[in-house]
C-alpha cells in the first residue's frame, strides 16, 4: 500500500465519520423538536382541563351567587366570545390563574325532560363562556343542563342528560 492509497482511505473514513456524525445530530434535532411539539400540547391540554374545571364550577352554581353582572340573556354565544375577547368578563382568581366568564341564561325548556325515579322534570340550561386572561389563546364554552319542576310541553318531548350538555373549544 502506498502513500497515496493511505491517505485516500484516511479521507474517505474522514468523510463517512462526518456524515454519520451528522445524520446522528439530525436525529437529535428530530427527537428534540418531537419533545417539544408533545410538551406544547400537554400544556394545550392542561389548559383545557382547567378551563373545563372552572367552567363547570361556575355552571353549577347557584343563580343568586352569580354577580348579575356576569349573567347575559339568550345572548348569542358568537357575540359573548367578542365580549370577552374585549376584556368585558366578570374576573375570577384562581392560584395564580386568572379568568374572565360570562353566564348564559338560556332559559327553561319544558320539552328537553330528564327522568329521575320514573319521575318527569323539565330543564333548565346555562351556556358559560370562560377564558384565561394570562393566556388569552383559546376559550371554552359549555352548555350545562340541570334539572327544574316539570312544565306543561306544547311540543314533541325529547330526553336529555343532566349535566355538561355540549362543549366548544376555540383555540384563536
Amino acid at each position: 500500500m502506498n502513500t497515496h492509497d493511505k491517505g485516500f482511505i484516511f479521507i474517505s473514513t474522514l468523510l463517512m465519520v462526518s456524515v454519520i456524525s451528522l445524520l446522528v445530530l439530525t436525529s437529535m434535532h428530530h427527537v428534540l423538536i418531537y419533545f417539544k411539539a408533545i410538551n406544547a400540547v400537554e400544556k394545550q391540554h392542561q389548559e383545557l382541563y382547567q378551563l373545563e374545571r372552572q367552567a363547570l364550577k361556575i355552571a353549577k352554581m347557584k343563580s343568586g351567587s352569580i354577580d348579575p353582572h356576569c349573567m347575559l340573556m339568550n345572548g348569542s354565544a358568537n357575540k359573548v366570545i367578542r365580549l370577552l375577547q374585549e376584556n368585558k368578563g366578570c374576573s375570577l382568581a384562581v392560584g395564580k390563574n386568572q379568568y374572565q366568564y360570562f353566564v348564559e341564561d338560556l332559559k327553561d325548556d319544558p320539552c328537553f325532560i330528564h327522568e329521575i325515579n320514573r319521575t318527569m322534570f323539565s330543564t333548565h340550561h346555562r351556556r358559560v363562556t370562560i377564558i384565561q386572561r394570562d393566556n388569552a389563546t383559546a376559550l371554552l364554552q359549555i352548555k350545562y343542563v340541570s334539572v327544574i319542576p316539570n312544565q306543561i310541553c306544547l311540543g314533541s318531548m325529547r330526553t336529555v342528560p343532566l349535566g355538561l350538555s355540549s362543549w366548544r373549544y376555540v383555540i384563536y
